[in-house]
């Protein structure tokens, strides 16, 4: 079963690179109509594409507002755009830790294969780190590629910011057979390097020791 959600998070990614590639097409000749630049209307939500074409809808002004800091919030009833100051305080707000969480530096996610290690954390931002993680050490990291997969092999552990059960950090650890929990959101915004932390994917929480 993993391996056929695997194929089709594949051909989802396909179709989703596929609508990008034409939708740049599409998006290049609105540009040239209604004379704003093709990147500004990259930060215009559906609705307001078709508001432009009529001669409405945000300015370029507007947009290049938004493309200097902007949180877009979806609900079922509508979609909302901030800037600004208001960008600042969304941002707080989402990665605030949940204060449900009353043990300092311990977090909860999504158990993606079970076991409990403790080890030294190692927070990887990109590619270009992946030597610093060492035997044994807890891999952290937003998400896992396929780049990672060497400093994987030596991890005892993969803790993620986000991932589902058919994210690529969740398929190698099952692989490899190693512990590790997805979606804790705050991962990497809670541990740092050399920090000693507790991974405890049986029951789905990481702590950190000292």
């Amino acid at each position: 079963m993993t391996e056929d959600f695997t194929w089709w998070q594949d051909e989802r990614k396909k179709a989703t690179m596929l609508n990008i590639h034409v939708g740049m097409f599409l998006l290049t000749e609105i540009s040239k109509r209604i004379s704003i630049d093709c990147d500004l209307l990259l930060y215009a939500l559906a609705p307001e594409i078709s508001a432009l074409i009529g001669g409405n809808g945000p300015t370029a002004n507007d947009l290049a507002e938004r493309r200097r800091g902007s949180v877009y919030l979806f609900t079922p009833e509508h979609s909302v755009v901030l800037t600004g100051a208001e960008v600042v305080a969304e941002v707080k707000k989402i990665m605030t830790p949940d204060p449900a969480y009353d043990v300092p530096g311990d977090i909860r996610g999504l158990i993606a294969n079970t076991g409990k290690v403790r080890g030294t954390a190692k927070v990887l931002s990109s590619v270009d780190q992946i030597s610093k993680i060492k035997d044994g050490d807890v891999l952290v990291a937003v998400m896992t590629r396929p780049d990672y997969v060497p400093a994987m092999k030596r991890a005892s552990a993969i803790v993620t910011d986000e991932g589902g059960i058919t994210s690529h950090a969740a398929v190698v650890s099952r692989e490899l057979g190693i512990p590790c929990i997805i979606g804790t959101k705050f991962a990497t915004t809670v541990f740092s390097d050399g920090d000693t932390i507790e991974v405890n994917a049986n029951h789905g929480w990481v702590r950190k020791i000292a």
